[in-house]
């Protein structure tokens, strides 16, 4: 599948581009992680789509868009009105670095990765399905910057689509 990232497209499944990516990762101590990453395309898909899941405040800028970003009606961490035209560039922070954690982790978010029980006479393992897909299981980091856009953050996210 090809990377989309028109603003408000109605086939978009990318919050940012490539080359936005490249531009963000060339200036962090990440830059060496991200250039040895195969898979960015998929990987920005990937975490655009996780990022889908949760509720956010403000309505869609376009009601035919197929992303949840950009919206009408947020604010950022310190209450400055964040444009309609655009994704926040918080969002699109986070979408850099989740990207980077699932390529790094590909498990990571995966219901096969979470052991909750599996019993050899003594020795128990547990597979807590229910922690798939989690806010609690995203990046510190990434939590921050998103927190401000969400209607509930922090232990209280519910995942879905808004």
């Amino acid at each position: 599948m090809a990377l989309d990232a028109t603003i408000s497209g109605t086939t978009s499944n990318s919050y940012v581009t490539e080359a936005e990516a490249l531009t963000y990762f060339d200036d962090s101590l990440d830059a060496a992680a991200w250039t040895a990453i195969t898979t960015k395309a998929p990987a920005l898909i990937s975490s655009t789509s996780f990022l889908e899941l949760m509720f956010y405040y403000g309505t869609k800028t376009v009601s035919a868009q197929a992303l949840n970003h950009p919206r009408s009606g947020i604010y950022d961490q310190y209450g400055i009105s964040i444009p309609s035209t655009i994704i926040a560039p918080q969002i699109k922070e986070a979408t850099y670095l989740l990207a980077l954690y699932m390529a790094e982790n590909p498990d990571a978010f995966d219901v096969k990765s979470y052991v909750k029980k599996i019993r050899v006479d003594v020795i128990t393992i547990e597979k807590d399905v229910a922690a798939f897909g989690k806010y609690q299981s995203l990046p510190e980091r990434v939590k921050a910057l998103i927190d401000p856009f969400l209607v509930e953050s922090g232990a209280g996210v519910t995942l879905g689509l808004a």
